[in-house]
């Protein structure tokens, strides 16, 4: 009840939107990023077989990085400030959504590629026409994931190296040992 209590009582002071609205804006710009990167790297994987090969080690390395480390090299890197959540988000998220992206984009139909070279269709318009719609499914869960890992991670990374955010506010009411009210947060 008094975690409760202390909730409410962070919402009614305009605390928590001041926090929570930095934590969102953080978590928007690392998804962006993380899909930009992730999805480019995606969907060379799935249309060049060199990309593939030169790729799957990294991503497959990135997958099995923890957050929580790449969290700590962020801040000893760029230091406390926006940064840091931004990069460590990117670097952490992009395998998972360059994976999805990937095996969507590989599960296309050549022939529609191929027809589409024929024709000499720009490479652009490939992209527009028939890759993104047909890798659609795909995409979409691509996104999914990358919001939610981008919202988890951006907040780990605010208890390292946040001035200001959800994860920094847990981190400080707990170093004050004020228990209930980092539960609050």
């Amino acid at each position: 009840l008094e975690t409760l209590s202390l909730a409410w009582y962070i919402t009614v002071s305009g605390a928590a939107f001041t926090h929570i609205g930095w934590t969102l804006w953080l978590t928007l710009l690392s998804f962006v990023g993380t899909m930009i990167v992730g999805g480019a790297i995606g969907v060379a994987m799935g249309v060049n077989h060199y990309s593939k090969r030169f790729g799957t080690p990294y991503i497959i390395a990135g997958l099995s990085v923890p957050a929580v480390a790449l969290a700590a090299a962020a801040t000893l890197i760029f230091g406390f400030g926006s940064t840091a959540p931004v990069v460590a988000t990117v670097i952490a998220v992009f395998p998972f959504v360059a994976i999805n992206v990937w095996k969507g984009v590989e599960s296309l139909e050549s022939d529609y590629i191929e027809m589409s070279k024929a024709f000499d269709v720009s490479v652009f318009r490939i992209l527009r026409r028939v890759v993104i719609p047909n890798a659609a499914p795909s995409l979409f869960t691509a996104m999914r994931f990358g919001l939610a890992l981008s919202w988890k991670v951006v907040t780990v990374v605010e208890i390292f190296a946040g001035s200001k955010g959800v994860g920094y506010k847990i981190m400080q009411t707990y170093q004050l040992y004020r228990f209930e009210e980092a539960w609050a947060w």
